[in-house]
């Protein structure tokens, strides 16, 4: 499974890592072609790779050892989930 690190140079992304000390303003999960992530307006959302990655100014994927079943169906559960103010 990957994990990507985001990084967006608008006011928002710029804000989002003033305030949390991170050189990182999003995190998502690369599923094959599809990009699972959360943001505020949408809740937790599937993307296609291509759209997603048009989204971010520089992006750094990380390979991470799991169980694919379970992660894949965690993941699927969360999908229309609001987005979680309190992360």
């Amino acid at each position: 499974m990957k994990i990507l690190f985001c990084k967006s140079n608008t006011l928002g992304g710029m804000l989002i890592r003033f305030f949390t000390f991170s050189k990182w303003s999003h995190v998502a999960i690369e599923l094959g072609d599809s990009v699972i992530d959360s943001t505020f307006s949408k809740g937790v959302a599937v993307s296609s790779k291509e759209s997603f990655y048009k989204r971010y100014d520089y992006i750094e994927t990380v390979e991470v050892e799991v169980d694919k079943e379970l992660s894949t169906t965690f993941l699927i559960n969360q999908i229309g989930k609001p987005y979680d103010w309190s992360a």
